[in-house]
């Protein structure tokens, strides 16, 4: 499933549109009636067909993809020096730099805006962590703890995500490998994995158009999806 933002729609002579890609910025033609309740400027989520006329979009629906969460709680826009640790509570970088490592035990935490954690993350035992729009130069380490979501962000290191409840990736840049373990929902969409990727033991486990330059191992999912992905070494599909 791709994603995207309506960009026109016409009526005459039939139902057509534009939809400007998330993936790329390109626009994308879709030749059928919006679902009721979306219209110009909203974002969609849509099926790709190949077609005598090129690529189309198809099975429009309203995007049910991550929102910019609006309590924020301690909000930093400046440079911390050293390592961050936080505990209860939620913390925000917007638009900040931490130059040492995060950790988190038992709190929430949000990083947005161009804001760069130059260190790895180790959350444990906390809420919700949320990248839009930056980067975490290390790795991140997520574990028994509720929601992880990664929209427009850039991870240079592995990713450990188990024992927690959904993990959410929409056109993340992931420099590491990745592994995912005993988790409630998996979507991961539009990204881009430069190293192995396994997702196991998973209750709802979705990799779709996806490129991963090593191996792809999604096997043990109680219910498992893998479409439109690009995978450079092994894949052991839907095991």
């Amino acid at each position: 499933m791709a994603t995207g933002i309506v960009k026109s729609f016409n009526i005459f002579p039939s139902p057509s549109g534009l939809i400007t890609q998330d993936s790329d910025g390109s626009d994308i033609a879709y030749n059928e009636k919006l679902p009721i309740g979306l219209n110009v400027g909203d974002a969609v989520e849509y099926d790709i067909v190949s077609t005598s006329n090129g690529d189309e979009a198809t099975n429009l629906k309203p995007s049910t993809g991550p929102v910019e969460p609006t309590d924020e709680g301690t909000v930093e826009t400046g440079t911390i020096t050293g390592d961050l640790d936080i505990g209860s509570g939620t913390f925000t970088l917007s638009g900040a730099t931490v130059t040492g490592d995060v950790e988190v035990n038992g709190g929430k935490l949000i990083i947005k805006s161009g804001a760069t954690v130059e260190g790895s993350i180790d959350f444990k035992n906390g809420s919700s962590l949320d990248i839009y729009n930056s980067a975490v130069k290390g790795g991140i380490d997520y574990k028994n703890s509720t929601d992880i979501t990664i929209e427009h962000g850039d991870i240079d290191g592995d990713m450990d995500i188990k024992n927690s409840n959904s993990l959410r990736i929409q056109n993340g840049d992931i420099d590491g490998d990745m592994d995912v373990k005993n988790m409630s929902t998996v979507n991961i969409e539009n990204g881009d994995i430069d190293g192995d990727m396994d997702v196991k033991k998973c209750s709802d486990a979705n990799v779709t158009n996806t490129v991963i330059t090593g191996s792809l191992n999604m096997k043990s999912n109680t219910t498992c999806n893998q479409s439109g992905n690009t995978v450079s070494g092994t894949n052991s599909g839907c095991v």
